[in-house]
């Protein structure tokens, strides 16, 4: 899986977690999804938080890019805190212990998905995604990290998996763990990535090239356990469109006011333009042309001067203009 898939990957696991229902915060991995250096315990009392609103409104890029890597991780976990949620990582907790605001009574696995608002849970994914993209030494660490386990789920040829096995896999884990389950037969890979990861493994022997490598060979468990893993990043793929939109309905349905009731000025402005972005609008302002240059799903063809607003739809339109009435 590449890069921009993973960092995709992030930003619609919000949508999917909500969406599914079948996701508990119960790992150390979900307290620490990239390794940072050790958070130094607040010599007083930590009065406020690092993102103070972030319960309160979507945040975006512009909000988190002032924090370097520790303050992120705070950042991300204090939306957790704010519930009471108790870490695992015992420099988490002793930070969180210093703010007068926290309040430690639910054991890490006690904490769902679900305690949090979709606006809460978006803005942890987007801190996620923020630290994936923006620390190459985050991203190596990861890799340290995998490289030094003998297995990503050393069990998958043993019992069937379910989707909370999988919950707090990044997606590079999640390739690996598809990937060894071919790998204890002795498979042999394309892509070299893959080939140095199983050469550094002890008990891995690549004997059989790829192409003529027999499904036939996987037990029960293992040829479920594939299927799981690859249905599970497809489906993580297919959300992304829906996360990758500040408003993802506004082309189809007609806004009303709750809809845009937790957006700033900035992320309206956003929500506005991202109507004409679906086109391939290409933008005047450098900040709006940046913004939407970093979607996914964005290309920019038609320049600013010759676009044609009747191009829009009569619910684009109407989209359009409560958004200018909401933003004055």
């Amino acid at each position: 899986m590449k890069n921009n898939t993973m960092r995709r990957w992030i930003a619609a696991m919000a949508t999917f977690m909500l969406a599914t229902g079948s996701f508990t915060v119960t790992l150390q991995a979900a307290e620490n999804i990239v390794t940072v250096a050790e958070i130094k315990k607040p010599e007083e009392e930590v009065k406020g938080y690092v993102i103070d609103d972030s319960a309160e409104r979507y945040l975006n890029e512009e909000d988190l890019k002032t924090l370097d890597a520790e303050k992120l991780r705070i950042a991300r976990n204090e939306i957790f805190a704010r519930h009471g949620r108790r870490f695992y990582y015992e420099d988490l907790q002793n930070y969180f212990d210093m703010c007068e605001w926290y309040e430690g009574t639910f054991k890490p696995e006690e904490l769902n998905m679900a305690e949090l608002t979709h606006l809460e849970a978006a803005n942890v994914m987007l801190i996620a995604k923020y630290e994936s993209n923006n620390s190459e030494q985050e991203n190596d660490n990861d890799a340290e990290v995998n490289a030094e386990k003998e297995y990503i789920l050393e069990f998958s040829d043993s019992k069937y998996l379910e989707e909370s096995d999988l919950a707090e896999l990044t997606p590079d884990e999640l390739r690996l763990a598809r990937n060894e389950i071919y790998a204890r037969h002795g498979r042999r890979f394309y892509y070299e990535d893959l080939q140095a990861y199983f050469d550094g493994k002890s008990w891995y022997e690549g004997t059989v090239e790829p192409d003529e490598f027999d499904q036939d060979v996987f037990n029960d468990y293992e040829a479920a356990n594939v299927l799981l893993i690859k249905e599970y990043e497809e489906r993580i793929e297919d959300a992304v469109l829906e996360s990758a939109y500040i408003l993802p309905d506004s082309n189809v349905c007609y806004l009303e006011d709750k809809d845009l009731e937790g957006l700033d000025a900035k992320q309206l402005r956003l929500a506005r333009n991202e109507i004409y972005a679906r086109y391939g609008r290409k933008f005047l302002s450098e900040d709006l042309q940046d913004y939407f240059n970093s979607q996914t799903w964005y290309e920019g063809t038609i320049e600013a001067e010759d676009f044609d607003t009747a191009m829009l739809t009569e619910i684009e339109a109407a989209n359009v203009m409560l958004i200018v009435d909401f933003e004055t």
